[in-house]
């Protein structure tokens, strides 16, 4: 269960197809279930225009910009 996050990614994927195109975006993690094998998260992400994207994240195709940082806390 991730409790805070603070990062950025470079061109989020989602995984409904949408993608956000700028090469560095803020990111808020609004939801996740992380287990060892795998991660479900729900994301808010702001692009370099100041918009808003929301949903969550296609696996293995979000690359960090620099560094993220996130607190996982046991259910």
């Amino acid at each position: 269960h991730a409790v805070g996050s603070v990062g950025s990614l470079i061109t989020p994927r989602f995984l409904d197809g949408r993608t956000v195109p700028d090469f560095a975006t803020e990111v808020l993690i609004k939801e996740a279930d992380i287990t060892p094998d795998r991660a479900d998260i729900t994301m808010a992400v702001v692009d370099m225009a100041g918009q808003v994207h929301e949903g969550r994240l296609e696996p293995n195709a979000n690359p960090v910009c620099i560094t993220f940082e996130v607190l996982l806390k046991p259910l």
